[in-house]
């Protein structure tokens, strides 16, 4: 493999020798397959991002955006709407942004960041998310 996640670096290693000429498409194909089991079979009928991007703006105007390793979610936002020649608007305002996983470092009073430990489905994450939130957020017992 010549990709994978270092967890006490806490980011991905590349061996760019056998990497050869890969492009970052390639690399961002291979991570996800590799992370998330994301395949092109699995998104075939998946709605192009000009069809999604105007509908994820509407329910996210004039609110604040949580997400698990924020950073990254608004990273790839941004890139996929340039690359398609978009605006991501108030999306590309990193204020518009609140990262879960720093929070949840914060609440558990801990130095590094920790998974979300879901099972790495768009909707088994963004549940796993939500579990995360409420527990964080209810009152202490």
């Amino acid at each position: 493999m010549w990709a994978w996640w270092h967890p006490g670096a806490g980011r991905w290693e590349i061996d760019f020798e056998r990497a050869g000429n890969l492009r970052v498409a390639d690399l961002e194909a291979a991570i996800a397959r590799w992370v998330h089991g994301i395949t092109d079979e699995r998104v075939a009928d998946a709605p192009p991002w000009a069809d999604v991007l105007p509908k994820l703006l509407d329910v996210t105007a004039g609110r604040t955006v949580l997400a698990y390793n924020a950073s990254f979610d608004q990273g790839v936002v941004v890139q996929h709407s340039h690359r398609d020649g978009l605006d991501p608007a108030h999306l590309a305002d990193h204020r518009t942004w609140s990262c879960l996983m720093n929070r949840r470092t914060d609440w558990e009073l801990c130095r590094r960041r920790l998974p979300l430990n879901g099972n790495h489905s768009p909707l088994g994450d963004c549940h796993t998310a939500y579990d995360l939130l409420q527990s964080m957020t209810s009152p202490s017992r």
